[in-house]
């Protein structure tokens, strides 16, 4: 039976006739947060003017909210019917999980009844009073807003289960219910308070003890003896759980269910909500952790860039300050602990006083630090030490040898001690090898012949020390892969210093560097602004770049050639996975480990360029001709790396010598306008040949690999599937024909195990095992034509030939979701700029889409203007519906955008626990807080504290290390007689959700066993949150600015580079 709280003057209101389902369809029409509100709530519920500005000394759930009084008869809460007989296994399973979802909503549920019952009503009416009412609204804010969500959501939710054995659909309950506003406006409210409610707790139950002892006495009064924190936790818990819970409700619904598309939906929903409320918590911790900073420096910074009120916190890492001190083998004899915070602007230096140390048990008292120093960000420089020789002069004279080597600069031997002596070993090795030099220069001077010293042995003594230089370079890398060389200016404005800290581990270096360049960059002027955005929205988001592409660099592709036009691109690994040299230790930009492939054609000749992106910035390594014609398509083709016995790789490379077509190595598949297929090494040094060619019957427009084949869309409507046998070799002369209508075969995409093709105005989808056409759809009117697709989720966005407008499909029921134009935003950009710039755009022709490309949370379009337009997507695996504003650059191309193409640059994995078990939370506040907070003391403690200590911090990260425990977060599961414990992880595309329940009898085969799913008293969540730095590349002639024009008046074509963070 579920209770409810109530208040005197709530007025009653009668039960609707509607059921709660349709009702909230209903609403779904209605338009803004204040309709929505006097919908539900009358007239009280009604949003204020906006000149009575909320905050926390107002009773703003009494403004928004209004409690309700429910009578159990007409709406009993919820309750699944007996199980009927004749049942599938799998709906036997989906049955055990909505009874989880039940049970852990009425736990929920009676857990924010017990914050309002036991504690917030108790504290408010108490004589005389045991702490303030502003204090008590503090602690307890927006938690009767939660309330009054949930307790809509159990009447929809009664509804559905009652009839579920008829109707065996909940998806849609969710979707109902958690896509409104005000669901998002309470929990991001109560979320971003939760660390200040935290904080008043703790510091007032040290101040007062009756009001500890009133906490005490609740917590040992209830029957699972949960605490405070642990009740408080639950609303942050929250869609983690739900997440769970209908992922695993999605793996027991098969393809073609009723709910399956509706789950999806809901996951989809689920996870943006929690990526949004988990954005905005961070956002606000941000800057939350500057001004305690500030605070406990008692330094005002200087800087030119940004006011107090517009700073924020990056991240904070503790790190080794190494100094020039060397003990008798090399070692380093002295360093200095510092804590290094990175704000948007500045970087400051400054030293832990007490360790963290907590003054009294449980307490949160942030540690207190020394300012060393502090830096602009634009001024700080990353130095790359060089592995390049020192440089070695050698004259000779009659009967003398001169031999004079140049030291390398002072900086490069700022490294460790180890590290000093291996560049010294280098030297050595360098010095050697010019002595040998000489030796076989004089050696040849000789007049006889004596067989002693012959030229092969001064070639065989010079090829080992050589392979002894290339040796000790990569073990200078491996040595020095954590530590961090900055320059920064000296007092002496014209001199600057060089530090070297060392990081914890080369990660963390990575993800340092990675971050700094990414703020440097956010702060030049050609990204300020970078895109043109509605008002509507949060502005924070886009003040401090969340998610906003930052352009890098235009690069000239061809700059001798100013006719030539962009065609297509590829992007190649530049090794094989696993090759020996990619070693242990040697962390590096994964950007460095691919090349793009841009082919660009005149009227005469076609040439490719390579793209190469080593550090420290995107360059052109090289440019050839091809013969063949003009190049229409690209795709890199992994190498054959087929079963075999030991000596496998020798049997491999047997069969690529007996055949023209197997290939070991990845290759580029070019197709040309004239049928020709040019096949091209990766690594092949020499590309004025193709390593292959073939004949197709018809122009190609499009090669697709997928599963061991390659697929090929003809002009005459027909796609070639080329089979690739056990051997190895490539069945060019014997390849699959399928037809798939009379006009041109347009564009490939693979989707799992499918191939999507489009031809006219349809998408065929042939299957990869069969080789067969399986279905065909129309993905618009007769009269268009199907141009680019690209996949996200499980959802495909096509785009179609002379048109603005976008259409998305759902990848399993080929249904139509969603359809938007670009030409509208465009048009709101154009109209905000300049008629100058406004002049520059071309704008005589409609505007329509030329590319395509889904990445990272993203949808970019390019557009024949050589406008780009930026759509938000769902971050996580799901339906890719567009769920926000757009944004559209102001750095466009002087033509048509012709390519878009992503790379993941750096990747952070950030692994948070929330636990609301009773497991001495003082104790683990006082190891967390004191055992971890020197970077020695880290490095002993488990990897998963380290992501926590080193990214990022504010006083919520403090909260979550409460309860850290490294044994819990391994997944794992542990029986004995009466109890068992059940760790269940589900990992979508950027969040890994794990849940830990205790039980007290083995679960059923099922693995959920209903009644237990979701216990109050022992629940952890924890989460594995990904944030991915990544890099955009669209190539188009050109390139403008729209907010300073004429700076660019080329017209060559040019690649325009964007680092995104997510």
């Amino acid at each position: 039976m579920v209770s409810t709280y109530s208040m005197e003057k709530a007025p009653q209101r009668e039960e609707a006739k509607q059921t709660y389902l349709e009702w909230m369809k209903d609403l779904k029409n209605r338009g803004g947060l204040g309709k929505v509100r006097t919908f539900l709530f009358g007239r009280q519920g009604a949003e204020r003017p906006l000149e009575d500005k909320e905050d926390l000394d107002e009773d703003k759930d009494d403004i928004h909210y209004i409690d309700v009084k429910l009578s159990h008869m007409k709406h009993p809460p919820p309750t699944l019917p007996p199980q009927p007989e004749g049942l599938s296994l799998e709906q036997i399973g989906r049955r055990h999980v909505v009874q989880a979802i039940v049970d852990s909503e009425r736990n929920y549920m009676m857990s924010l009844q017990r914050l309002v019952q036991a504690y917030e009503k108790p504290l408010l009416e108490s004589e005389p009073p045991l702490l303030e009412k502003e204090k008590v609204k503090t602690i307890f804010y927006r938690v009767r807003g939660i309330y009054q969500c949930h307790l809509m959501f159990q009447i929809a939710l009664a509804s559905r289960i009652k009839e579920w054995d008829n109707i065996e659909q909940i998806g849609d309950v969710f979707v109902a219910s958690f896509s409104k506003a005000m669901v998002l406006e309470v929990y991001s409210a109560y979320v971003n308070n939760f660390t200040h409610a935290m904080e008043t707790v703790k510091k007032t139950a040290s101040q007062k003890p009756a009001f500890r002892e009133f906490i005490e006495s609740r917590q040992q009064s209830s029957s699972d003896r949960l605490s405070l924190y642990g009740l408080m936790l639950k609303p942050v818990q929250r869609f983690p759980q739900f997440i769970c819970l209908l992922q695993d409700l999605l793996k027991r619904t098969h393809q073609g269910h009723p709910d399956r598309m509706p789950l999806q939906l809901a996951l989809t929903k689920l996870e943006t909500l929690a990526s949004v409320l988990n954005e905005r918590k961070k956002q606000s911790e941000q800057r939350h952790a500057v001004k305690q900073l500030i605070k406990n420096l008692n330094v005002k910074f200087s800087s030119k860039m940004s006011s107090e009120r517009n700073r924020w916190l990056i991240r904070q890492d503790d790190m080794l300050q190494t100094d020039q001190a060397y003990d008798g083998q090399g070692e380093e004899l002295k360093c200095k602990e510092r804590r290094l915070f990175m704000l948007n602007d500045l970087l400051v230096c400054t030293t832990v006083l007490n360790n963290g140390q907590p003054s009294s048990p449980g307490s949160m008292d942030m540690p207190r630090f020394k300012h060393r120093w502090s830096v602009p960000l634009t001024e700080v420089e990353v130095i790359n030490p060089t592995i390049e020789g020192t440089d070695i002069e050698m004259s000779s004279e009659p009967g003398k040898l001169k031999i004079t080597t140049q030291h390398m600069d002072e900086h490069e031997y700022l490294y460790g001690g180890s590290t000093r002596q291996l560049y010294q070993e280098r030297n050595d090795l360098l010095h050697d090898l010019a002595v040998v030099k000489q030796l076989g220069a004089l050696l040849g001077t000789l007049k006889g012949t004596y067989g002693v010293l012959t030229r092969d042995d001064i070639d065989e003594w010079s090829e080992i020390i050589n392979k002894l230089i290339t040796k000790k370079g990569q073990e200078i890398k491996q040595a020095d892969v954590s530590k961090i060389q900055i320059s920064l200016p000296s007092v002496q404005m014209e001199q600057r210093v060089t530090l070297v800290f060392d990081a914890v581990s080369a990660k963390i270096k990575l993800d340092w560097i990675t971050a700094l360049e990414t703020a440097k960059l956010g702060m030049k002027p050609h990204n300020n602004p970078g895109w043109y955005a509605p008002d509507e929205g949060d502005t924070t988001h886009a003040e401090m770049n969340f998610g906003v592409p930052l352009i890098m660099k235009a690069l000239p592709v061809f700059p001798t050639r100013q006719q030539a036009k962009f065609q297509c691109s590829v992007l190649c690994p530049l090794e094989q996975p696993g090759h020996r040299s990619r070693r242990k230790g040697m962390l590096q930009n994964e950007g460095a480990r691919n090349c793009l492939w841009v082919c660009n054609s005149d009227q005469k000749t076609c040439h490719v360029s390579l793209v190469g992106f080593m550090p420290p910035s995107p360059q052109l390594l090289e440019t050839f001709e091809t013969t063949e014609g003009r190049v229409m398509c690209m795709e890199c083709v992994p190498g054959w790396n087929g079963p075999g016995p030991m000596g496998g790789y020798l049997n491999r490379r047997e069969s690529e010598r007996k055949s023209d077509y197997c290939f070991t190595r990845h290759t580029v598949w070019m197709g040309t306008e004239t049928g020709r297929v040019l096949i091209y090494r990766i690594n092949q040094s020499d590309k004025c040949e193709p390593l292959a060619t073939f004949k197709a019957s018809h122009p190609i427009s499009a090669i697709q690999y997928l599963n061991n084949r390659v697929f090929m869309s003809l002009s005459n409507g027909s796609v070639l599937i080329y089979v690739r046998t056990h051997e190895g070799e490539w069945k060019v002369k014997e390849p699959r024909v399928s037809q798939l209508g009379e006009g041109a075969a347009t564009c490939l995409l693979p989707v799992r195990n499918d191939m999507w093709c489009g031809c006219e105005n349809k998408v065929h989808l042939i299957d990869t095992e069969s080789e067969f056409k399986q279905v065909s759809f129309s993905a618009h009117d007769p009269h268009m034509v199907i141009d680019k697709m690209v996949v996200a989720g499980v959802g495909v966005w096509v785009s179609f030939a002379e048109c603005d407008s976008i259409r998305l499909f759902h990848t399993e029921t080929m249904e139509l979701l969603q359809d938007i134009s670009v030409g509208s935003p465009i048009g709101r950009m154009v109209a905000s700029v300049t008629p100058r710039a406004q002049s520059s755009l071309h704008m005589t022709t409609p505007v329509h889409v030329t590319t395509l490309l889904a990445c990272y949370g993203s949808l970019w379009v390019g557009t024949n203007t050589g406008i780009l337009v930026n759509f938000p997507l769902p971050r996580l695996e799901g339906v890719p519906l567009v769920n926000g504003p757009a944004m559209v650059s102001y750095h466009t191309h002087k033509g048509p955008v012709r390519m878009l193409i992503a790379m993941e640059l750096n990747r952070t994995n950030d692994r948070v626990l929330f636990s609301s078990r009773e497991e001495d939370e003082e104790s683990d506040a006082s190891r967390s807080l004191s055992d971890l907070s020197t970077p020695s003391s880290r490095l002993k403690s488990g990897s998963q504290t380290a992501d926590l200590v080193n990214n990022a911090m504010s006083p919520m990260t403090d909260y979550l290390n409460l309860t850290f425990n490294s044994e819990r977060s391994n997944p794992s599961t542990t029986t004995n007689a009466d109890h068992s414990t059940t760790t269940t992880t589900t990992t979508t595309n950027g969040i890994s959700t794990t849940v830990t329940r205790c039980h007290e009898s083995k679960e059923d085969a099922d693995g959920v066993r209903p009644g237990r799913l979701g216990s109050t008293s022992e629940v952890e969540v924890s989460a594995n949150v990904t944030s991915t730095t990544s890099m955009v590349i669209s190539g188009g002639e050109g390139h403008d600015y729209l907010m300073r024009l004429g700076e660019n008046v080329s017209k060559e074509a040019k690649l325009l580079m964007w680092q995104v963070s997510n």
